[in-house]
This record gives C-alpha cells, structure tokens and sequence, in this order.
C-alpha cells in the first residue's frame, strides 16, 4: 500500500523553506541510505520537530524499520530505560540533544549507531524515490512510549493497519483530512496523537502542512498567516494561553466586550467571523477547524472560542487505539463532549464504567482505502 507517492505538490513548509512531495521523498532516500548498511529493526528519533525529523522517520519506513520518536524533553535516565527497553539500532539526534544521548549510553552495554543531523547534509544528488509503499500492513509501524496513568513507561507498538483505521475514519468516513487541506505541525511528533493528525494523515491523503518552528507565539503566528493553515492540531493547555491573550485584549476594550457579549448571546458563527475578522485573521484566516485532544477541554475556554466564530472538534482516545476512539463531526460541536464513536470501534458499558474497547476493521476494508 502506498503511504506517499512523489509529485511536485507542496508538502511541507517549514520556515522559508518549502520541500514538494517529491523533495520530501527524495529526502527520505536519502536518510534510508544512510541507514541501509544497518539494516535496523528499530530507529529512534530524539529531535525537536524540524524538517529531518520527517526524512529521518520516512527514511526508516523505507528500510521496513520500527520508528521509536522519543520524547525531546526526556532526561537521560528516561532515554537510557527507552533505548535499554526497545534497543534500537540507530538513533538519529539533534545536536542539541547529543550530550543528552551520550549521558543515556554510559550506563547500557550496548551502543547504537548515532547519527546527528546536522552532520548529514547534500544527501539527495541523484537519488530519487517514486513513493513509500508498504508491502505489509500488519507490520509494526511505531513503538510510542506513554506512561499513562501508572507512572512508568511502556512502549506501545502500533501496526500500520492500526493508523491507517485511523486515517480513513477522519479522511473517507468523517473528510476532516483532504487534499486541500493545510495542518499545522505544532505539537511535538513522539506523542502518537500529533504525529497522526499533523504529520502521518494530511500528508497520506496528499495535504499539505505547515510546521512551526517552536511553540512560541510569534513562531505559531507566522507560520499560520504565511501558510493559509486549515487544521490546527492543539491541546487544551495551548488553547488556553492562545485564549487568555485574546481575551485579555477584548475585555481591555469596552467595545470589544459588549460585541462579545452580543456574540455569544446571538451563537452565530457568521455573526461572530464578521465582528472579529481581526482575531480570524490573526489566525491566518482561513482556520476551519481547530482539533483539540489529549485531555478534557475547558468548558469556559471552549465557549470564547465558539463566540469567536471558531469550530473545534474534540476528541477522546489512547495511545493503544492509534489514538482515535471517539471525535467530534463536523457542525455538530458539543461543549463539554469528546465527540461519537469512530468508525470502526466498538464501546461497551461494562460494570457502570464507560470501557471504549477498540477494535480494527479488516484488511480488505483498508486495501480499498
């Protein structure tokens, strides 16, 4: 099955720098040849979000390789238990993050290969690749490492049927992900609900996406005014201060409070779009939805966001479902609700608990994907 085909389409933005489809897989190439003499089972990835993150984690699905994003703001203990626990034979690694990475190796008898990314540059002459294919489904894809709530890590493997359920539930059953559509990268990618909304599924449905440089405002800002953003991959926490700042500026004006006040009294969306155009287009203007997962949202946050004239869709899940188990439709936004069941889980109510047990559609199902 092809997971990404090369064409001169925009695939990813990032900074000034703009990388095709094609680009994009070329790039990948290129990092999966550095990785052949290897020949790894498992590659981890240990970087801030940047545009080799990507070619490093394609690369590795174009040596039929596991990918193990680890998570950037890891100590050296907690990379040291990941690297004891998964043993991957490769890490790729910021330069940044190389004195972190060399700490985490003292203690483990065995050493991977590690490769920095910034001394891997002028990879692609002459190297094209056509598209990413993957022959078997069942594969593991990922291993993500989630603490959950009992406090120490466990990895979670994840098969490439497992995401690809997902991605044809928010692209054929509910179209959140089409061609024509931009999601900004934000969030960072070892969480396996950014990595498969921001990164995995607008890019496998041939969208385009936007990465920020960082989370700061001024970056967030300019990435989504210079890049016509769509879809804006978000938690709670981050909804929150981008929430805070606005209001702080609404209630510091008389005018602006009574327009609120009206707005959030007629729950017009139109209504609401047109008198704070300037908001919207602080966003970028083109902002149609904002997805917000990872932890209840707050109802207050939630109601100034939807007397702005935004929609966001909410939605509950588990690393272990891929992450998708219950999402928000389009026009049918339910302050203090994650959203219904996806398609294709299954939840039971078992002993008064609300137990979503997940499960996967079958393969010829998603061969006609």
């Amino acid at each position: 099955m092809k997971i990404l085909q090369s064409n001169n389409n925009l695939a990813l933005t990032y900074k000034d720098q703009n990388y095709s489809y094609s680009d994009l897989l070329d790039q990948s190439a290129a990092f999966s040849e550095i990785l052949r003499p290897f020949a790894p089972e498992k590659v981890m990835i240990y970087a801030e979000n940047r545009p080799q993150w990507l070619f490093a984690f394609f690369g590795a699905w174009l040596q039929q390789a596991i990918v193990v994003p680890a998570d950037v703001m890891a100590t050296a203990a907690e990379l040291s238990y990941m690297i004891n626990d998964c043993r991957p034979d490769v890490i790729f690694c910021s330069q940044t993050k190389r004195e972190t990475v060399d700490k985490a190796l003292q203690s483990l008898s065995d050493s991977p290969r590690v490769l920095v990314f910034e001394d891997l540059s002028d990879l692609t002459q002459d190297r094209k690749q056509l598209n990413l294919e993957i022959p078997d489904l069942q594969k593991t894809a990922l291993i993500i490492y989630t603490s959950g709530t009992t406090g120490s890590q466990k990895g979670v493997m994840l098969s490439f049927e497992n995401l690809i359920a997902n991605i044809t539930a928010v692209s054929r059953d509910i179209p959140i992900f089409t061609s024509t559509e931009t999601v900004m990268i934000l969030l960072p990618l070892h969480h396996i609900f950014p990595l498969l909304g921001s990164l995995i599924a607008p890019l496998m449905v041939g969208g385009k996406t936007a990465m920020s440089p960082s989370l700061n405002t001024e970056d967030i800002l300019r990435t989504l005014q210079q890049n016509q953003v769509t879809i804006i991959i978000g938690v709670p926490r981050l909804y929150a201060v981008i929430r805070k700042g606005i209001m702080d500026k609404i209630n510091a004006s008389g005018i602006a409070r009574s327009l609120f006040l009206l707005a959030s009294r007629l729950n017009s969306r139109k209504f609401s779009k047109t008198i704070f155009k300037s908001v919207h287009e602080k966003f970028g203007g083109h902002v149609k939805y904002m997805v917000c997962g990872g932890a209840p949202l707050d109802p207050d946050v939630a109601r100034d966001y939807k007397t702005l004239g935004f929609e966001m869709l909410e939605g509950y899940g588990m690393t272990e479902a891929a992450p998708m188990i219950s999402f928000t439709r389009p026009g049918n936004w339910k302050i203090g609700a994650a959203g219904q069941i996806m398609p294709g889980v299954e939840a039971k109510i078992k002993d008064g608990e609300r137990n979503l047990i997940p499960f996967l559609v079958t393969v010829k199902f998603l061969t006609n994907y």
